[in-house]
């Protein structure tokens, strides 16, 4: 079974920079952030950025963070320009929790959560991202 390609972060804050007619620069004026962050995020130079980072930029979007991992967004438009208000407590998240794709169902549960245990997922995720991987065992030691 093959998995369609998931726009990345950067792709996706551009999508929605561009869907609002807004410049790079403008944006970081919104978010307080500095224009060259904005520029790194966009070109995939930063795999994971901080959750204050992506909080900054969601609220100057005026959309919820969950879009920075939606793959059901195109990356290049946003199908829909979804606000932090479709996101309020009672809203229902137009994801499916009981997909067969995993990222469907993350995200899905991820809605549910309130905004203080968004961060503490996102941050908990971005320490996952950022961990060395060890490299699996390559069978039974021998003595030299």
């Amino acid at each position: 079974m093959s998995t369609p390609d998931v726009p990345s972060i950067g792709e996706l804050l551009r999508a929605h920079r561009e869907h609002r007619g807004m410049t790079q620069g403008q944006l970081a004026d919104a978010s307080g952030l500095a224009t060259i962050t904005i520029s790194t995020i966009e070109r995939g130079a930063t795999v994971m950025p901080y959750p204050k980072t992506l909080l900054r930029l969601a609220k100057a979007l005026d959309i919820d963070v969950t879009e920075f991992f939606d793959p059901t967004n195109s990356g290049t438009t946003p199908s829909r320009a979804t606000t932090r208000a479709d996101h309020a407590p009672g809203a229902q998240p137009d994801l499916d929790a009981s997909s067969e794709d995993p990222r469907r169902r993350l995200l899905a549960r991820f809605q549910t959560l309130s905004p203080d245990q968004q961060v503490e997922a996102i941050q908990q995720v971005t320490k996952l991202v950022r961990r060395p991987r060890r490299s699996a065992p390559r069978g039974p030691r021998t003595p030299l």
